[in-house]
């Protein structure tokens, strides 16, 4: 596809900005630890700039990150074509390696992988293509088209399917701007169920569902507003997300005015995502939050003042409470099952946990204060 850089808008489009094993955060859902009818949420508390991957003269834009968060592919934009890039990084402490272009066998702006990475579809704004290869060492070498039923459009991206590749999400261009869901009709074709529904006078840019398909993440913005990132929510995959269980993604500070283009890890704790000030397809930069606290409550200032430190720690660990109710304090592991439970920690109260030795790896701390306002902490035990 052949484009001018000057005229495309953040998301690569034409025109103006008017137009396998569950994973322990899905063990949590399925197990409901916060027995509560709002959807838990990850909080995201650090955020950087992908500096050692973004470059100031093209955009680097449409991420999607790997289940284990170690690599990354994205659309590099230079100029009049777009290329997709890898990354890799050793653990998810570490930046990510210079990127590598990925071979494919069609050029593409926005590309989405399965869990697997051999897997792809990839839409170049006019048409869905899929290819496969038989490991991710090696490259795609062949591709088929992708008919799509039931919308017309002037451009689409951000393809994201779930992990059966029967259900089919796109961004759509036209008198609105919208999210398609598609379903399997055949080897090479979807058909149109509908448009995900949004608040009144909401619109959406290109999202993408977690990896285990429980969530959509997409940004929106309200009227004229720049967009912010938000999170569908449903309780199994054959549940429709719907705008009851619609909530701000948290802890995404507001200081980058665009957002879109957001991609999760698979138990969500990292998130990459692209953001411009001004909307500027050229102006893109890749963005990484993490966070490692699970809430049931989207509005912050519902939360309630209980922290745990050290975090990692070697099992020993001090739980403080500046709630003015009693709270709960139960430890699970990431299968679910309760390993210590206090159900006394008092106001202003620090109380110590010592697990002995006994516990390594990832523990969920699980705080439930008097009103029944609760929390979900992820630990980390080395």
């Amino acid at each position: 596809m052949s484009i001018c850089a000057q005229s495309l808008d953040g998301n690569g489009q034409h025109g103006s900005n008017d137009n396998v094993e569950p994973s322990a955060f899905e063990t949590l859902r399925n197990a409901n630890m916060l027995n509560t009818i709002s959807w838990n949420s990850v909080v995201y508390d650090t955020l950087r700039p992908l500096d050692e991957l973004n470059d100031n003269l093209a955009a680097d834009a449409y991420p999607w990150l790997s289940p284990d968060a170690l690599r990354l592919y994205f659309t590099y934009g230079g100029g009049s074509s777009n290329q997709i890039m890898q990354s890799e990084r050793i653990t998810t402490s570490n930046y990510f390696s210079g990127p590598v272009p990925v071979t494919l066998p069609v050029s593409i702006l926005s590309i989405w992988l399965s869990n697997d990475e051999l897997d792809f579809y990839g839409s170049d704004g006019n048409d869905l293509f899929y290819g496969h290869r038989n490991s991710s060492a090696s490259a795609f070498t062949s591709f088929s088209t992708i008919t799509l039923n039931g919308f017309s459009t002037s451009f689409f991206s951000g393809p994201s399917l779930d992990q059966t590749q029967n259900e089919l999400y796109l961004y759509l261009v036209g008198t609105t701007n919208v999210i398609a869901q598609m379903t399997r009709t055949g080897a090479t074709s979807f058909d149109l169920v509908r448009f995900l529904p949004f608040p009144p006078n909401t619109t959406p840019s290109p999202g993408q569902l977690s990896k285990d398909g429980l969530s959509y993440f997409v940004p929106a913005r309200t009227g004229v507003a720049s967009s912010s990132l938000y999170e569908f929510t449903r309780a199994s995959l054959t549940d429709s997300f719907t705008v009851n269980n619609f909530n701000p993604v948290q802890g995404i500070p507001s200081s980058t005015n665009w957002k879109t283009q957001p991609t999760v890890s698979d138990n969500g704790t990292f998130l990459v995502f692209t953001a411009s000030q001004t909307n500027s397809w050229m102006e893109n930069d890749l963005f990484i939050a993490e966070g490692d606290e699970f809430v049931s409550v989207f509005d912050p200032s519902e939360s309630f003042e209980v922290s745990v430190s050290p975090n990692p720690s070697s099992g020993i660990f001090q739980v403080r409470s500046g709630s003015s109710l009693n709270s709960t304090i139960e430890l699970l592991n990431v299968l679910g099952e309760s390993i210590y439970k206090n159900d006394h920690l008092h106001p202003g109260e620090v109380l110590t946990i010592d697990l002995g030795g006994n516990q390594k790896g990832v523990v969920f701390c699980k705080i439930v204060s008097g009103s029944g306002k609760q929390k979900l902490v992820k630990l980390i035990v080395e």
